[in-house]
């Protein structure tokens, strides 16, 4: 993403990793000199303050601190502005005809004026969001199962150490071997509020 910031015109890139590998990260950038420029680096979440000793000792790198769902909500605003297909939703999610995937991934374009709208941000936990304007949100409610808790059962049960590994197990398996099913419940679908049979009831 082409951007220009600060009077300075570049590419943005985007690079993510867990923090178990904030070593390797480290290594990354004194080895590719790119901790020679900037003297003071934005960051957010957990990470920036459990990390800032680091990257001052490591990198001689100072970090400003800006709040993590501030962030959130208008780093969401800057893609929708810039980078319109950022946002999207899959259409048809069993649908695996197209390029492989399931669905069709279907864009979604916010208005000038989206207000009043929820956001769910999953992460280690779940919080959700209620966003009034550009600059106004407050949290509405959240959940400590989110994330974590799928990696550590994901962990537990199959061995697997990452996010990336668990879903390439997901993706391979038939949930419908494990979830309970509208039909199971009614032996078919639920005709007066419009569930067929396969949407699941209970996880």
């Amino acid at each position: 993403m082409s951007e220009t910031i600060g009077g300075q015109t570049g590419t943005l890139h985007f690079i993510k990793f867990a923090t178990s590998r904030m070593d390797g990260f480290f290594h990354m950038v004194t080895t590719n000199g790119l901790a020679s420029f900037p003297k003071v680096v934005c960051a957010t979440g957990g990470g920036a303050f459990k990390f800032e000793k680091d990257f001052k000792e490591k990198l001689g790198v100072e970090l400003m601190k800006h709040d993590e769902m501030e962030c959130l909500i208008r780093g969401l605003h800057y893609l929708c502005r810039h980078d319109t297909d950022e946002c999207y939703y899959w259409a048809d999610p069993k649908n695996t005809s197209t390029h492989g995937c399931q669905g069709t991934k279907v864009p979604v374009h916010l208005m000038a004026n989206p207000y009043p709208y929820i956001v769910v941000n999953i992460g280690s936990g779940v919080s959700i969001l209620l966003v009034e304007s550009a600059r106004s949100f407050k949290r509405i409610g959240g959940t400590s199962v989110g994330g974590g808790t799928f990696l550590g059962l994901c962990a537990l049960l199959t061995g697997v150490e990452s996010f990336e590994e668990a879903i390439a197990l997901a993706s391979g398996g038939d949930g419908s071997k494990v979830d309970k099913l509208v039909r199971d419940i009614y032996g078919g679908g639920y005709e007066r509020l419009g569930l067929s049979g396969d949407v699941v009831a209970s996880r």
